[in-house]
């Protein structure tokens, strides 16, 4: 293989797993603990996927003010990172050993529009530690996710790098960053016209053979 990337930069939600469930469910408990006879609906969770944490609190609470649903989403997100065992949550089939063999000839990296734990929590859920070489959670540091690209590429010298993610805001996020983007169309959001993409993730290997054997 003639190699065209340094990395490849993943997603999470969407792209490596589905935590929808879980996320749904953990809300859900919150605001019951803390009196609020209120559910968010797991349709909202869905379409919220790939959204910074102010956005997507927002999406799926919009019933409670700003800080209230933030502070709400901060304990659940801390509920549903010690929850990661959880049965309802989905690991896509080939995903560890697909990315086992990419680590082979390029460096692994995860960047998430996530809050603080959740990628800690999710890389050993899937079995990947040994091979994602760093990891960013944007959210967590106040950044976007192009941002977040920026940086990971930056901090591990990387002068070429593909994003593999499932939202249009994936795709905006590289076009920002000046990264190419392979779509994940199995994942949650429709991104049209893409020149990359797969259809599951044990794709992934031939897609990028193909991409960087072909020099485009």
């Amino acid at each position: 293989m003639s190699k065209k990337y340094d990395m490849i930069i993943f997603d999470v939600d969407g792209t490596l797993c589905d935590t929808v469930a879980l996320v749904h469910d953990s809300i859900n408990k919150v605001l019951a603990i803390h009196g609020i006879n209120k559910k968010v609906n797991i349709k909202d969770i869905r379409s919220g996927q790939g959204m910074n944490k102010e956005n997507f609190a927002k999406n799926c609470m919009s019933f409670l003010d700003k800080d209230v649903r933030d502070n709400i989403l901060t304990e659940a997100d801390n509920l549903k990172n010690s929850r990661i065992d959880d049965p309802s949550v989905t690991v896509f089939d080939g995903v560890k050993e697909t990315i086992a063999e990419l680590s082979e000839e390029h460096l692994i990296g995860i960047v998430s529009n996530c809050g603080p734990g959740y990628i800690e929590a999710v890389i050993p859920k899937i079995g990947i530690s040994e091979y994602v070489t760093d990891y960013l959670a944007a959210s967590a540091l106040f950044i976007s996710k192009a941002d977040g690209i920026k940086e990971i590429m930056k901090r591990n010298n990387v002068k070429s790098a593909v994003y593999v993610g499932d939202t249009l805001l994936d795709k905006s996020s590289c076009d920002e960053a000046g990264v190419d983007f392979v779509f994940a169309s199995y994942g949650f959001g429709e991104v049209p016209d893409t020149q990359y993409r797969i259809n599951n993730f044990s794709e992934l290997i031939k897609e990028i053979k193909r991409i960087e054997n072909s020099g485009i």
